[in-house]
């Protein structure tokens, strides 16, 4: 197998990887958003942060 192959291979693991995460966070918001809402610094933008890093993943497995 070239190198060139494994690298492409090992790159599209990545992007389904956060695809996944991604998907698997808009499907349990509530459940993501309460998990982060225990944190002391993240409490009062836990709302925020849920869709800023759900769209960010998206954006870095797009790119």
């Amino acid at each position: 197998m070239k190198r060139k192959t494994l690298v492409d291979i090992i790159e599209i693991l990545f992007i389904v990887l956060c695809v996944y995460a991604a998907t698997t966070k808009l499907h349990d918001f509530q459940k993501f958003r309460v998990q982060l809402g225990p944190s002391p610094l993240l409490t009062a933008f836990a709302g925020w942060f849920v869709r800023v890093i759900t769209v960010g993943e998206i954006g870095i497995a797009i790119w």
